[in-house]
């Protein structure tokens, strides 16, 4: 499930919005993406820290700590329950956050001459249907789509979020997305593995590492 439907979903389960609402779904992309980006001028370090772990169920249940009631979830013309994004599960959190990272320093992608071998992106405990399992498909899922298409994925990542510079990259990337395994709304979490991969192949610290 990606990020924007899960918050809708939750947000329907508590009557607060209609899940058909494109309105409401990209107004609560808004919100998380503001949230997220105030998650990393508050706790940049601490982010940091997080991301860099081998990812698994222990690290995934981990990052939730991360959430602060300090930055609000809302929009300049929307304000949703703040106990949704603590319903977010540990990828989709890690994928605001990675695209919070880039949004902050879009024209590090643009230096990146390759894409880190795949055991640049470490795990934990592992095992059919788990968190790391999950990792591993969405990591090849963003590397397939930088492999394919290198230039509208730097777009897609650089462009902010519901612009018309992202619906152009979505749109031009939509065959690339389906060979390249993404589905539906899942299509939106394109964005937290493409920024990912980019920002450990530009990070100064190492490509192993957040």
């Amino acid at each position: 499930m990606s990020v924007a439907l899960a918050l809708m979903t939750l947000a329907a389960m508590q009557g607060a919005v209609p899940v058909s609402s494109d309105a409401m779904k990209s107004e609560s992309r808004l919100a998380l993406a503001a949230y997220a980006d105030c998650l990393v001028a508050r706790k940049g370090e601490a982010v940091r820290t997080m991301l860099s772990k081998p990812y698994d169920d222990r690290v995934s249940k981990e990052s939730r700590g991360l959430n602060d009631d300090a930055c609000p979830f809302a929009t300049a013309t929307t304000v949703f329950d703040q106990r949704l994004v603590r319903k977010l599960d540990g990828l989709q959190l890690r994928s605001v956050l990675y695209q919070a990272l880039i949004l902050r320093d879009p024209a590090r992608v643009q230096t990146v001459a390759s894409i880190p071998a795949a055991d640049a992106f470490p795990i934990g405990r592992n095992w059919p249907g788990s968190p790391a399992m999950n990792y591993l498909r969405y990591i090849a899922g963003g590397r397939c789509t930088i492999d394919r298409d290198p230039e509208h994925a730097r777009r897609l990542v650089q462009s902010p979020i519901r612009s018309a510079a992202e619906d152009d990259a979505l749109a031009t990337l939509a065959p690339t997305l389906t060979k390249c395994g993404w589905r539906g709304d899942e299509r939106l979490m394109v964005r937290g593995a493409v920024a990912e991969i980019y920002y450990r192949a530009t990070d100064a610290r190492g490509a192993g590492n957040a």
